[in-house]
């Protein structure tokens, strides 16, 4: 991949994209924002508050036998919980998202895509059968803030105007659907993962408790 340089005009700071095609890119050391593909006003996104993630921006992970490095993440605060979206980058440009949300990990796809099936079955106890697998609601929230750091690729929920719903099953297939409106859906497939099958590399080490 031919990597995209980027020169910040705030605190002077130089680096290379990771990512093929980013939509946004904020700077690493002091979070100016160095490109807005997206149609809104990026000063609005909030900064990534703290957290008791283990997981940064710099963090490398193997999925499939591909080595990634988390470039960039996005942050959904729901109204009884947080949900973070790592975006990863492999070396050829493309990317994978690793969700994360108190410990629990989950490799999604790449894109968010329009799911045109309704919102009837999206719900918190509710059943969605797919052509290849059924799915089991696990809860809804309102999503209240989102944040975003570092650069990011096939993304377009940046205005916390929806609910999100996440749904899976006992072979650990997990959905996450971001309802708009009942004609606007997106979805995001993904797989349930633990720590140890990621291989995870340069992480937060807390020390808090001792």
């Amino acid at each position: 991949m031919e990597s995209q340089f980027f020169s910040c005009s705030s605190c002077g700071s130089n680096f290379a994209s990771q990512l093929s095609d980013p939509v946004y890119i904020l700077c690493k050391q002091c979070g100016a924002v160095l490109l807005n593909k997206v149609e809104r006003n990026s000063t609005a996104l909030d900064k990534i508050p703290p957290d008791w993630s283990f997981i940064h921006v710099g963090t490398s992970l193997e999925v499939e036998k591909k080595q990634l490095n988390v470039c960039g993440r996005v942050r959904l605060q729901l109204r009884n919980e947080y949900k973070n979206f790592w975006c990863c980058a492999h070396r050829d440009g493309t990317h994978l998202w690793l969700m994360e949300s108190f410990g629990s990990l989950a490799i999604m796809r790449p894109q968010w895509l329009p799911f045109d099936d309704g919102t009837k079955q999206l719900r918190a106890g509710g059943t969605l059968k797919l052509p290849d697998i059924t799915l089991y609601g696990e809860y809804i929230e309102k999503c209240e803030r989102i944040s975003v750091e570092g650069e990011v690729q096939g993304w377009n929920l940046f205005s916390p105007d929806f609910f999100l719903v996440q749904m899976a099953n006992n072979n650990r297939d997990i959905f996450v659907f971001a309802i708009k409106s009942k004609k606007e859906v997106l979805g995001l497939r993904g797989r349930k993962a633990e720590p140890e099958e990621l291989k995870l590399k340069n992480i937060q080490a807390w020390d808090e408790w001792k």
